[in-house]
């Protein structure tokens, strides 16, 4: 296992070397002599602006250093701010001071004009290799189709289907350029990494095109969809696949193999020993991997770490080390982390946003597990009382009742009975050990019964009864508590579903139609909104939680 781990890692680094040594020469391929033209949408109708200035700012940036770029502004019509230049930061503080529009021509008309006589305007732009970029929500784009006589890349700013971004596809389709949304508008800059192109003639006649998805840089398509090129993929997927195999076999058999040691020492004592077979070669391995990756999470975990995680698996009652729950979480982070690096092809983010959903899910787990474990305590209790007030009335004393009730093995309840027992043979007070179990399993039921306990050890009295009084209370309790808990769940499932409607009606929106959402986080008074929304949400998710929160 550990040399198919090796082998399928080694591959990937190989399969991975390929795609990153193509991507960095096609990255540093020389441009020079290449013009670009970036045409701005600057009409303020919906506010896209500031989205379309930080689009080109991105673009802007990712162009390689020896490309001459320059500036156009579109609205109703469109305005040579800055001819072609080498200085990328003069552009950027161009493009920096673009105002809006304003007025009443909230529309894009100007671009048909733009892209008819943007080469008249710029004669660079004739050269072999020159390519437009235009930045748009296409308002109001009601002429005819649009063209252009050198490729034009475009950076749709509206993502609903309609007419506009059917033109602003065509347009990109017709003269060999590409589609991007927004926030991969510098992803567009990279063809200029590859050998340039050469353009058609300005008047000669269009040929007739079939439907096809242009081929373009990596990460930009016509629908505006990241592509990954399929060497990273593959390597990334066999870097993953070798992480995730060799997180599973750390902790794979580990809850076994103490036992299995255990019984194979003892089958020795009984036979001659035999050689190691080539399945016992495979499984010392496998332990030495296993002990290795343990270690490795040892040394990353605190001794504070370890003591409370430690704590918290044994009140969950799961028998694992610290050291091999953690990798557990690390194995889920790594699948997760694959899933979204591949759907949504942002490694880095992937990564982070796998780890911190593997913790989350580990420690969540975790605690439902402690808090069933508690709650079969408390269901267990009032029956494992009457067991104990039966033995003391059958002549048996206290210790001798709960060992009875060890013996039954009705997990949780004798598991940490016993655990009161073996600290009472160490020397401890019985009382005092049922006490930590009651704080142990939070259970007010079992602190009463040891505060009776106690009172009748100091005055007297018959303690069978005073169980069976007790067990009664518990069971009256129990069913107060069950009956309010089935009044109460109308409101319970009504404070789920208010708190978590906003929430899912956000995320669909965003996903759904996004330039519906966008106002909330580019405008100042979004931000404010968002803001308060969240805060009174929050308010409103704590109050409804103390209202619906009945203590018996």
């Amino acid at each position: 296992m550990l040399r198919a781990c090796v082998m399928l890692a080694c591959a990937g680094v190989l399969v991975l070397l390929p795609a990153v040594t193509v991507g960095t020469a096609s990255a540093s391929s020389p441009a020079a002599g290449r013009t670009l033209m970036i045409l701005l949408d600057n009409n303020s109708s919906g506010g896209w602006l500031p989205v379309a200035r930080a689009a080109a700012l991105a673009y802007a940036r990712a162009l390689p250093a020896n490309v001459r770029a320059g500036l156009i502004t579109v609205a109703s019509h469109w305005q040579l701010v800055l001819r072609p230049t080498a200085n990328h930061a003069r552009l950027e503080k161009a493009m920096l001071a673009v105002p809006p529009a304003g007025g009443s021509y909230y529309d894009s008309e100007g671009l048909y004009s733009a892209l008819a006589h943007v080469t008249s305007a710029v004669p660079a732009l004739r050269q072999a290799g020159s390519r437009l970029l235009v930045v748009s929500d296409a308002e109001n784009l009601i002429g005819p189709a649009l063209t252009a006589a050198i490729p034009v890349d475009v950076a749709a700013l509206r993502q609903d289907e309609d007419d506009y971004l059917v033109r602003l596809r065509a347009l990109a389709s017709s003269t060999g350029g590409h589609l991007a949304v927004p926030r991969h508008a510098a992803m567009l800059a990279r063809v200029f990494g590859k050998p340039p192109g050469t353009p058609r003639p300005s008047g000669s006649p269009r040929p007739t095109r079939t439907r096809q998805t242009p081929t373009g840089p990596p990460g930009v398509s016509s629908s505006a969809v990241p592509k990954w090129p399929w060497p990273l993929a593959v390597g990334l997927a066999a870097l993953f696949a070798a992480l995730l195999i060799a997180a599973l076999t750390a902790f794979g058999s580990v809850g076994r193999a103490g036992r299995d040691r255990e019984l194979e020492q003892r089958i020795e004592h009984y036979g001659p020993r035999r050689k190691p077979t080539a399945a016992s070669e495979e499984t010392a391995s496998t332990r030495t991997v296993q002990r290795a990756a343990q270690g490795v999470a040892e040394r990353l975990m605190s001794p504070a770490a370890q003591h409370k995680l430690a704590a918290r698996l044994d009140l969950a009652g799961i028998a694992r080390k610290p050291a091999e729950w953690a990798l557990l979480g690390g194995c889920l982070g790594i699948v997760v982390a694959a899933a979204l690096s591949f759907i949504t092809s942002y490694v880095l983010a992937g990564v982070l946003v796998g780890a911190l959903i593997g913790w989350l899910t580990m420690r969540l787990s975790l605690s439902f597990q402690i808090v069933r474990r508690r709650q079969a305590f408390s269901d267990q209790l009032p029956d494992v009382l009457q067991l104990v007030a039966s033995a003391l009335k059958s002549g048996f004393s206290l210790p001798q009742a709960l060992d009875a009730v060890v013996r039954e093995n009705a997990q949780p309840v004798a598991g940490e009975f016993a655990r009161a027992l073996a600290e009472a043979r160490l020397g401890a007070d019985l009382e005092d050990g049922l006490e930590a179990v009651a704080n142990r399993m939070d259970s007010d039921d079992l602190r009463w019964t040891v505060t009776a306990i106690r009172v009748q050890q100091g005055v007297g009295g018959n303690l069978a009864e005073v169980l069976t009084t007790i067990v009664g209370t518990i069971r009256e309790r129990a069913f107060l508590r069950r009956q309010v808990r089935a009044l109460s769940a109308e409101g319970r499932l009504s404070a789920y579903i208010i708190v978590a409607l906003p929430w899912l009606i956000g995320i669909w929106l965003f996903i759904s139609r996004p330039q519906y959402m966008r106002l909330l986080y580019t405008t100042h008074v979004g931000e404010i909104m968002l803001v308060g929304a969240i805060a009174l949400m929050v308010v409103g998710a704590l109050w409804m939680r103390r209202v619906i929160k009945i203590r018996i």
